[in-house]
């Protein structure tokens, strides 16, 4: 014969023990009577809440009644304060009453307790780092986003909002293609190093790895960014001062040069032009002429020189603008546009070079002059702010598409058919050797507005 069940219960290993209808104890094993800590002989026949009355009105008292007035099995954890520890209660009625079986969890919860102590301080770090952190699950589903990428990549939207949403729309917020990205890839179970993704405004370095089960499944991955934007800016201005320290030292040893000779050639065209025949005056007129802009471009080059010699002394902008405002108005005049001054009255004297601000006001004239089509308005304006002498030139032409805006001031950089990409820079030269700064406002078809600031003091 086999054993009999009494005996399997006996000797399960599991503590199980019943209650009759009166909550007494009615059966209780050896692994019972271990986790208890008492004799069945002591415990047999006694109402539970006389021995443990602490139970009364906590998870246990609940959950038992449950089971009794709902006739069915319940299941569910409770700290035991009389063993000190965490037990897994199944409790299931029967005709005379409950029968319960009990499970030690204390090792698992004191697990579980370690792992959320581990995450917390995980999330703690995620939270803290400077790097932007994006934790994905295996869906492409948001779990954990940092406060670094929230404010650096999306600023107008809270961690809450993001938490739950897709990769994908992460990128659509971000305006990048998502099958692109780093994390994208890191999903389909690719590790991605020093990747160097680009934004409308931002440029970063990332790493993305995908989260591994212990079956080398992927479920879920993990991308860390390093912003990298301002670096590049950095690096995108140092070579811009390299292309004009390229151009200073070409003006220096090229410009003087070639300056020599063609003042001889002018001065021998002008001698003969006065002794040819009168149906060849056009032509040396002409040759004159492209002399004239040829000097003019070695006179721009040469403004490019970071160590040109310049001389400031104590004057007012507004008398310098009015010196030369016969010759804007020559121009202006010709093209049939309007020239509106605007000058401040309260502009104090600055240590200014007055031929060298000229060549600023009538390089920037001209600019506007030349984008202007037809009949239109030209603006000249000084005005006082912040101890700061403002000038500005506006025009209403055809303005300045966004993706050339930060090219204009680039030597030989141009969009017009026979422009030779100085004049801005020679701008952008002068205001610089005056210690001062010029800023471009533009959209196409809507004109463009030059803001040169000079400083009270200069040294």
């Amino acid at each position: 014969m086999g054993p009999k069940l009494s005996d399997i219960i006996e000797n399960i290993g599991i503590p199980i023990y019943t209650y009759d209808k009166n909550w007494r104890l009615s059966y209780i094993n050896s692994a019972a009577e271990v986790l208890w800590g008492y004799s069945r002989e002591e415990l047999l026949g006694k109402v539970i809440w006389d021995i443990f009355p602490e139970a009364i009105g906590n998870r246990l008292d609940h959950e038992y009644h449950k089971a009794i007035s709902e006739r069915k099995e319940v299941c569910f954890e409770t700290f035991a304060t009389i063993q000190k520890k965490w037990l897994e209660i199944r409790a299931c009625p029967v005709e005379d009453g409950l029968i319960v079986y009990a499970q030690d969890i204390d090792e698992k919860k004191k697990a579980q307790s370690e792992i959320k102590s581990w995450t917390r301080q995980l999330n703690q770090l995620i939270e803290l780092c400077p790097l932007g952190i994006l934790i994905l699950d295996k869906e492409g589903i948001i779990e954990t986003i940092n406060s670094a990428y929230i404010q650096r990549f999306l600023p107008s939207l809270k961690k809450e909002e993001c938490i739950g949403k897709s990769g994908r729309y992460i990128s659509e917020c971000l305006g990048v293609d998502w099958e692109s990205t780093s994390t994208y890839n890191a999903l389909n179970g690719k590790q991605i190093l020093n990747y160097v993704e680009t934004g409308p405004d931002w440029v970063v370095v990332s790493n993305a790895v995908p989260i591994l089960d212990k079956d080398g499944n992927t479920i879920g991955a993990m991308g860390v960014f390093y912003d990298i934007t301002e670096y590049e800016r950095m690096k995108a201005e140092i070579a811009k001062l390299d292309r004009f320290n390229l151009v200073n030292e070409m003006a220096a040893g090229v410009a003087h040069e070639i300056r020599n000779p063609m003042t001889v050639i002018k001065g021998y065209l002008q001698y003969f032009s006065r002794k040819v025949p009168s149906d060849m005056i056009e032509q040396f007129t002409i040759v004159l002429n492209e002399l004239e802009r040829v000097e003019q471009l070695i006179t721009n080059f040469l403004s490019l020189a970071n160590n040109k010699a310049i001389e400031r002394k104590s004057q007012n902008l507004n008398t310098i603008i009015t010196q030369i405002t016969p010759l804007i108005l020559s121009d202006t005049n010709k093209r049939d546009i309007e020239l509106a001054m605007v000058l401040d009255k309260g502009c104090p004297d600055l240590l200014l070079d007055d031929k060298e601000i000229k060549q600023l006001i009538l390089n920037l004239v001209r600019n506007g002059l030349e984008a202007m089509s037809g009949h239109g308005i030209l603006t000249i304006e000084t005005s006082v702010r912040d101890d700061m002498v403002h000038l500005f030139v506006k025009d209403c032409g055809c303005g300045i598409d966004k993706e050339y805006l930060n090219k204009i001031y680039d030597p030989f950089f141009t969009t017009k058919a026979n422009g030779t990409g100085l004049g801005l820079s020679v701008c952008a030269g002068i205001v610089r050797r005056h210690a001062g700064t010029i800023q471009v406002q533009s959209e196409a078809g809507q004109g463009t507005r030059f803001t040169i600031v000079f400083p009270t003091k200069t040294g």
